[in-house]
């Protein structure tokens, strides 16, 4: 009886285990960028086009979101373009998102979605923003800073890059075995001594589910001598 019971428990476990790694796909998002700002570059119209190069640190990029501004204040009623390309140099884009500057607000990020690239893992992209139709007094900006402390890319201008960086946060989709990853990547971040290792939590969770299985073995084993 003690051990068909203990067997039905370690099975629900695996059971549990594999089902939340299969079932539940693109379960957790994660972010990361540039959010220094200092300055803003503007006014973006006619044949302007103000980009960055950047890294994608996870699989799954989804998502760029970038600090819009109203250049000195000005109103804006134009169309913005947003496209994002594998390269400052390829020609094709692989999502172009059009909005109305109507849907942004000075000083708040806006988000710009597209389909998850799946495989974008350490992978160079570049997006670019250009507001063809508009003029000087649309006033549309972009802020950046000019510390240049984002090593994963660079700011461009018409093409040029420069020693600056637009202010942007890119998202990725990650799956349940992703996340779990990331999740012990991260845990152990300016923990001391033994707690510096991602290790050290997969041997306490492996104990607690020992302990937890040892002491209802136990439980059992004495109601069944009973």
């Amino acid at each position: 009886m003690v051990k068909r019971v203990f067997l039905i428990f370690v099975i629900v476990i695996v059971i549990l285990l594999v089902v939340g790694l299969i079932k539940w796909p693109q379960s957790a998002t994660f972010s990361a960028g540039q959010r220094a700002h200092d300055r803003a570059v503007g006014p973006i119209s006619g044949s302007m086009k103000v980009g960055q190069s950047f890294t994608a640190l996870h699989d799954g990029l989804y998502r760029l979101d970038l600090l819009i501004g109203n250049y000195k204040g000005a109103s804006v009623s134009a169309e913005v373009v947003f496209h994002l390309r594998s390269s400052p140099w390829a020609n094709s884009d692989l999502a172009t998102i059009r909005v109305k500057t109507a849907e942004m607000q000075d000083n708040k990020f806006h988000t710009f979605v597209f389909p998850p690239i799946a495989a974008s893992a350490q992978k160079s992209f570049f997006f670019f923003i250009e507001a063809p139709e508009a003029t000087a007094a649309d006033g549309l900006a972009l802020w950046y800073s000019s510390q240049n402390r984002y090593v994963g890319g660079a700011m461009y201008i018409n093409g040029q890059a420069i020693e600056s960086d637009l202010t942007f946060v890119a998202y990725y989709k990650a799956d349940l075995l992703e996340s779990y990853r990331l999740y012990l990547e991260a845990l152990p971040k300016n923990k001391p001594l033994l707690f510096g290792s991602g290790l050290t939590y997969i041997a306490l969770v492996a104990g607690y589910l020992t302990a937890f299985a040892g002491l209802l073995y136990l439980v059992l084993k004495r109601q069944d001598s009973r």
